[in-house]
């Protein structure tokens, strides 16, 4: 992932090129509505978005996404208060992996991080990522293809590992889930209980 990361700048241009080419539709959200990282929203304070009517009038900090013709999702763009200056993330589709490529606003659109998703193995999801100020990984265990519990690892270069934490998935009648955190002594805390939020149109395809 360092050499990925350390690589984005030069892939900017053939990034965008292939979108602008290949997108299809886009839709519009007020919120984040397309994460990579499974359960991000269950997990995190943000809500998801819902899709708006078309674009609208004001478009600062507005989400903005393209996809292609078989409806995967290629670019997003975050608008800033600057006109025509916005956040830019690719999604690139290999075998059962899906790497995103995040960009910032400014004029050099200098790169903001790099994040692969990707089958490790028949038990096992990997999320990297990999930016300036250091990396993370988390891994996810899977059972029956279903993803049933996830370990956290940070670092911020300089100040080596710190561990993220470890969750365990439980599945719910009607679409419903429960997470509970998990502590080194084996005590457990509800993180999580209701609606699956997070829609899994990004990454289920590397579980199959």
């Amino acid at each position: 992932m360092e050499g990925r990361f350390n690589s984005l700048a030069s892939r900017y241009d053939s990034h965008r090129k292939f979108a602008e080419e290949t997108v299809e539709r886009w839709e519009w959200t007020a919120l984040p509505r397309h994460e990579l990282q499974p359960f991000f929203f269950e997990l995190g304070d943000a809500r998801r978005g819902r899709v708006m009517r078309g674009q609208p009038e004001m478009i600062a900090g507005r989400h903005q996404y393209g996809f292609s013709p078989d409806q995967s999702l290629l670019v997003e763009r975050q608008h800033t208060e600057f006109p025509g200056r916005y956040y830019e993330t690719f999604f690139i589709y290999g075998a059962r992996e899906v790497t995103q490529d995040r960009y910032s606003y400014d004029g050099d659109k200098s790169p903001i991080n790099s994040t692969r998703l990707f089958r490790q193995s028949d038990t096992k999801l990997c999320f990297q990522r990999w930016s300036t100020g250091g990396n993370a990984q988390i891994v996810y265990e899977l059972s029956q293809g279903r993803l049933i519990a996830q370990m956290s690892i940070y670092r911020r270069f300089g100040k080596g590992d710190s561990f993220g934490g470890l969750h365990a998935l439980e599945y719910l009648p009607d679409d419903r889930i429960r997470i509970w955190a998990m502590s080194r002594s084996g005590d457990r805390k509800l993180a999580y209980e209701g609606p699956r939020v997070s829609v899994p149109h990004l990454w289920e395809f590397t579980l199959k």
